[in-house]
């Protein structure tokens, strides 16, 4: 991509660049060389026929709103929305952390190689597979082997995470899922890819616990403030500010790797042990929570696919948002002039007139009118109580 004339013309400014600091450009064509080695790297045969990417014709919107927060101009942006279109297919599941590695290798990378090299580290054991998943169980676990590994070789900073609700999860993201795009200047993330092509998922481990290790006494100066420590963990130059000394801070994380000797882990052991530990029952729950919900009510408009239903159009037979019934899409049959009627929030037709209306009428007795008003007035206000109560039903987290 960089290749292309007017690349740093448009992009000189674009976020996925920020950490670049003119690397790419004092490389030159030696950048190109240097990654042509990384499909080998990971025993990769190169010689395979181009890849044709898969048309998507409506590309998710997260992949439209990943694109506008990468590059600037709308042709890159467009050529980051079908090569992710095609992952997605693909890999049938889509995380973000997909995106920042791919525009990182399509900087210096052709497409098939790069979508080659992708399709192996999302499969095979030895790097990262189901990690780029919307619900990234397989990352989620090897983020509290870390914590265990953590609590073996630092003990001290484990338990001052564990003091300041520091969440493994939260931090290992940037490093395992992200692969440090957005944490590591460029002059040192694609030794970063290289020694993770190398010696995989296992290195990610070792290159965390050095990077823990180095931070440990700016870690352990910090109390009651998780942010602070966050910012720390990926590097946030608001917190570290990327000077000469960063460099020779950085040099030392990446030398001192060779400290850690995980060689005799039971991987298979640790992660079971880290699954049954912290997430079994939280996955158990969140399955038998979801087991009692209905699937209209959790229906998303049929035509955004993403806000609530809210009113059913009875001319296009469509559960539809308020959204997309006043200002809908230019390619949806849907229009803002169509007849509609209110959706119940679990996304069930609101059939209370209907109701009423097939409701014979009774005779009131003259004598206790009143008191017949009054009664039923208490008994629709009961009805109503309930009818509200059940159907706030919240959106359910794990």
């Amino acid at each position: 991509m960089i290749r292309t004339p007017t690349f740093w013309q448009t992009e000189k400014d674009a976020p996925l660049l920020t950490l670049n600091k003119g690397y790419l450009e004092s490389q030159g064509d030696n950048i190109f060389t240097r990654v042509a080695s990384w499909p080998g790297k990971a025993g990769l045969d190169t010689s395979s026929s181009s890849i044709k990417l898969i048309h998507v014709d409506k590309p998710d919107r997260i992949l439209i709103a990943d694109a506008e927060r990468t590059f600037k101009s709308q042709q890159h942006r467009d050529d980051f929305v079908k090569l992710t279109a095609h992952l997605h297919s693909s890999f049938n599941d889509y995380a973000q952390g997909l995106g920042y590695v791919s525009s990182f290798l399509s900087l210096t990378m052709n497409t098939t190689d790069e979508i080659n090299l992708l399709t192996l580290l999302n499969s095979s054991p030895k790097y990262v597979p189901g990690y780029w998943k919307h619900e990234a169980i397989k990352f989620a676990t090897d983020a509290f082997v870390f914590l265990d590994l953590l609590k073996i070789y630092h003990p001290e900073i484990a338990a001052h995470f564990q003091k300041n609700t520091i969440d493994p999860g939260t931090f290992c993201q940037k490093w395992f899922v992200g692969l440090c795009v957005h944490v590591l200047p460029f002059e040192y993330l694609f030794t970063y890819y290289e020694r993770f092509l190398e010696d995989g998922f296992v290195f990610l481990m070792k290159f965390g616990l050095s990077l823990v290790s180095n931070l440990r006494d700016s870690i352990l100066k910090i109390n009651n403030n998780p942010s602070h420590i966050f910012g720390l963990l990926r590097l946030d130059p608001k917190f570290i500010p990327h000077n000469d000394s960063f460099k020779i801070f950085l040099d030392k994380v990446f030398n001192d790797v060779k400290n850690y000797n995980l060689s005799e882990i039971n991987w298979e052991t640790m992660r079971q042990q880290a699954y049954d530990n912290n997430l079994k029952k939280r996955m158990e729950s969140a399955k038998k929570a979801l087991e009692e919900v209905h699937d209209d009510e959790i229906e998303d408009c049929q035509i955004c696919k993403d806000d609530f239903p809210e009113v059913l159009c009875k001319q296009c037979n469509l559960k539809i948002c308020e959204n997309c019934h006043k200002k809908p899409p230019a390619d949806s049959t849907h229009k803002s002039t169509h007849k509609v009627k209110p959706v119940d929030e679990s996304g069930d037709e609101d059939e209370e007139e209907e109701d009423e209306e097939e409701e014979e009428p009774k005779k009131p007795e003259p004598k206790k009118e009143e008191p017949k008003k009054e009664e039923l007035k208490k008994k629709d206000e009961e009805i109503d109580e309930v009818e509200l109560l059940s159907t706030r039903i919240g959106k359910l987290t794990v």
